[in-house]
């Protein structure tokens, strides 16, 4: 039984296994003698590298990126369930690109505010110079590479806070 990295013969054997064959009975390639690796492990080698449209390396279109944030909302973490919605995506590509988001959205978060060296003032021509901290944080959250999910409840500890 071959554990190792794959070959691009065997890629070529299983590719020709699923033109005439279609993508199933993946045991049988074992049983038949067409390659040492097991059934799961030619079945995962199909539908995450070898399917003819997969867009692994390519980054998700808008349209992509909102199916997985209404989808996450909707199933939680079941990256399997909501790559099946997504045509071409494997369930890794959809954990990574979630992933990826969290963590650039945390990042965004905890960036600093820049400290204002003087307080504006109605009227004042140092409002015009000096941005409000406000402004700066509204300019860094509508970054296009963001998007954000409107809440209509909180939950903290099990307790329901109220939005202001």
């Amino acid at each position: 039984m071959n554990k190792g990295p794959w070959t691009a013969e065997e890629d070529k054997i299983l590719m020709d296994y699923v033109k005439k064959n279609g993508p199933r009975d993946w045991s049988s390639i074992q049983s038949n003698g067409l390659l040492p690796r097991t059934g799961k492990s030619c079945r995962l080698r199909w539908v995450n590298k070898l399917r003819p449209n997969l867009k692994s390396g390519c980054k998700f279109t808008l349209e992509e990126e909102r199916a997985v944030i209404d989808m996450q909302a909707r199933f939680g973490n079941k990256w399997a369930r909501i790559a099946t919605f997504l045509e071409g995506r494997t369930d890794n590509d959809v954990k990574i690109f979630w992933s990826t988001r969290q963590k650039r959205l945390a990042r965004l978060l905890q960036t600093p505010l820049p400290v204002r060296s003087q307080r504006r003032q109605k009227n004042s021509p140092v409002s015009s110079q000096v941005p409000d901290s406000d402004d700066v944080l509204l300019q860094n959250l509508n970054s296009p590479s963001i998007e954000f999910i409107k809440f209509t409840e909180c939950y903290v500890n099990g307790k329901k806070l109220d939005y202001i």
